[in-house]
């Protein structure tokens, strides 16, 4: 009777082994820089099951200067040296919940980098940074001729230097020209119709110094804008994506729940190659005090599968998509023989980016039209490169068609479920999907 009593309390008791940490308690209090305690006791907690780290509400500060680096390929952003404040590596079971605070980010640094975990939730917290990655500037005076003129900003929010007719904005240590730009309108806080006629050429544009803030454009200039609208300039690649708030990559059961970005050099949210994943209340919108939230995709999801479940969320104000779902092909560079092909990926954004693995099956198509001939499975993959791979298949044919070909993975499309959600004031589009998987919008 003891044993049957034993086994039954063992079998029905919650698990020994959960444990909520209070943050405090290792010394991540608000009011200071938290990183280096933050990246000890993520590291601490790596390999135990059913953890919970809570924030007592607050404003958490997070500084580059003592955060762990590693490089970082992220797909359809710009790879290289990252310095990650919540380094979650091989965690099972691991929650972070902020309890409504804000994590306040400071200089070139990614908040969440998420790889090879299961069961691991991200919730109640804000993500935003003291200077953003973009800049917002007033137009002041607008000549009637429309190839000129004035702007206002705040030095401040958008710091900036003028020199030799060009105007560089500092953003942590990288001086940005103007790149990409977009005329916004304060009140609706969305792009201003045909927004497109008032682009500005950054080479040929020249500008020229007014005051502590304001400064005026000559030349390059389409059609000057109007009075009162707002010219958001977000700079040029290979640079104009580097800081994503939340990479999750090689991963299974994730979710997001109650997470508000107000601001990232880059998307929102980029998920590759993780299986099942719910965003529940994510918010990608703009602070007060900016029109602007995130340089790209509010969400943006590449080779998954099992289920993309997004509700109750609202994306707007952002520079690119509210959400994309997409695979890859990657280009055949020549089969070598024995079941065996050299590939590479072409897109520059992409490098990197792990495309199959042993197991996965895949179709071989043609370049030019798309259509797949024959499907098999992936026996080995050897990484070259960023760029190129040697992908072994169990077969193929005795005889390959004639002209250049891809390679489409299989296994990795996934269901995509979206219900009650608002996309909005936004450049770009609002939803696009590339799925072989079922879609409920």
């Amino acid at each position: 009777m003891k044993t049957f009593l034993l086994v039954a309390s063992l079998l029905f008791a919650s698990p020994l082994a959960a444990e909520t940490i209070n943050v405090a308690d290792h010394g991540i209090v608000p009011g200071k820089d938290v990183t280096y305690e933050v990246n000890r006791l993520v590291e601490s907690v790596r390999g135990r099951d059913e953890i919970t780290l809570v924030f007592p509400r607050g404003q958490y500060d997070f500084h580059p200067e003592n955060a762990i680096e590693a490089y970082r390929a992220v797909a359809n952003h710009d790879n290289g040296l990252k310095r990650i404040a919540f380094p979650l590596f091989d965690c099972q079971n691991l929650t972070i919940d902020g309890s409504g605070s804000t994590f306040m980010f400071h200089g070139r640094l990614i908040p969440f980098t998420i790889e090879r975990c299961q069961n691991t939730k991200i919730m109640n917290l804000t993500i935003d940074w003291v200077r953003s990655f973009h800049a917002e500037l007033t137009v002041v005076e607008s000549d009637p001729s429309g190839k000129t003129f004035v702007v206002e900003t705040d030095i401040e929010k958008y710091p900036y230097t003028i020199k030799g007719g060009e105007v560089l904005f500092q953003r942590y240590g990288q001086d940005d020209p103007i790149g990409s730009n977009m005329v916004f309108d304060p009140e609706t806080r969305s792009p201003i119709y045909d927004t497109k006629r008032y682009s500005i050429n950054g080479a040929q544009a020249r500008v020229t110094a007014l005051s502590e803030n304001r400064f005026r454009f000559d030349k390059g200039v389409k059609n000057s804008p109007p009075v009162g609208s707002v010219l958001v300039v977000y700079g040029v690649h290979p640079t104009s994506r580097l800081c994503h708030p939340i990479q999750i990559t090689n991963s299974k059961d994730l979710s997001i729940e109650n997470v508000t970005i107000h601001d990232a050099g880059g998307m929102g949210l980029i998920v590759e190659r993780t299986e099942n994943i719910t965003l529940d209340q994510l918010v990608v919108t703009s602070s007060d005090e900016r029109i602007v939230a995130t340089r790209a995709d509010a969400t943006h999801f590449i080779g998954c599968k099992g289920k993309i479940q997004i509700e109750n969320c609202l994306f707007e104000h952002m520079l690119d998509d509210g959400v994309n779902v997409h695979g890859a092909y990657v280009k055949v560079e020549r089969y070598l023989g024995d079941r065996e092909f050299l590939c590479e990926i072409s897109h520059f954004q992409q490098w990197g980016l792990t495309f199959a693995e042993p197991g996965d099956r895949v179709a071989l198509l043609s370049r030019e039209t798309i259509l797949p001939f024959v499907e098999a499975t992936v026996q080995s993959v050897k990484v070259l490169n960023s760029h190129r791979f040697v992908m072994k298949l169990d077969a193929v044919p005795e005889e390959l068609p004639e002209g250049l070909l891809s390679v489409e993975n299989l296994t990795w499309y996934p269901d995509l479920v979206m219900r009650n959600n608002i996309i909005r004031e936004n450049r770009a589009r609002g939803v696009l999907v590339t799925t072989k998987g079922k879609v409920l919008i």
